[in-house]
């Protein structure tokens, strides 16, 4: 995945890239056409969003609802899911998260909905979850914040957290800093991670990251649970 010039761009080898206009900021994946347009004509408190067309829309909904869509079909979501079952296979706790709802608090940045669409908390079926996965559903940014995280993470002994997830500066970032805080030493998958802000992500990814734990890819994360067995 590329991100350059305030646009979106996926691409996966052998497989035609499916970003479409820069001006746009709409990316919709092949065969998504008809979820995306249920989706944009959802209504949000009686608002609808401010749409021209279903794939050319300026509606940061639908921006948001394409980044988020369109990572379930990308390495990203496919490194996440290789996190969980290498994490699975060691008998390790897998804690996989949703959220359905957002802080209260004022912001000077608008929000983009009062509502979060029906379905937003499904999570993606490549995570694969299984019967004995933790189910988180946060209503902050944070993983952490009024939820049984952090009991359930210290009921099965848990030391060290790897974190993975969207958005890299919002809720991955937000729950690094709150279980570095608790005390646990944090792994951020770097490379199973994404945000609609390049300059964000590389901020936290560059700045943030180092001082709240340790950063690894994917490959580095698993060959170390492998080698920890062997």
């Amino acid at each position: 995945m590329n991100l350059d010039s305030g646009c979106i761009k996926f691409s996966r080898s052998g497989e035609a890239a499916v970003y479409k206009d820069c001006k746009d900021n709409v990316v919709v994946w092949p065969g998504r056409e008809s979820a995306l347009e249920k989706f944009v004509n959802q209504a949000y408190g009686g608002r609808r969003h401010k749409l021209t067309h279903t794939k050319s829309s300026h509606s940061e909904d639908a921006l948001t609802w394409s980044c988020f869509d369109t990572l379930s079909c990308l390495s990203g979501a496919a490194r996440a899911s290789a996190l969980a079952d290498a994490f699975r296979r060691h008998r390790l706790p897998v804690v996989l998260v949703n959220v359905d709802a957002s802080a209260p608090g004022r912001t000077e940045q608008t929000r983009r909905t009062a509502e979060f669409p029906a379905g937003w908390t499904d999570l993606l079926p490549e995570l694969n979850r299984q019967p004995q996965d933790h189910l988180v559903t946060k209503r902050t940014w944070g993983a952490f914040t009024n939820t049984d995280l952090e009991a359930h993470l210290k009921a099965h002994g848990v030391t060290q957290v790897v974190i993975a997830g969207v958005s890299t500066s919002a809720g991955v970032e937000s729950t690094a800093r709150h279980a570095y805080a608790l005390g646990f030493n944090v792994v951020l998958a770097i490379d199973a991670m994404t945000d609609m802000n390049p300059d964000a992500h590389g901020n936290s990814v560059a700045r943030i990251f180092p001082r709240l734990g340790e950063t690894g890819t994917t490959r580095e994360i698993v060959d170390l649970l492998e080698n920890r067995s062997a």
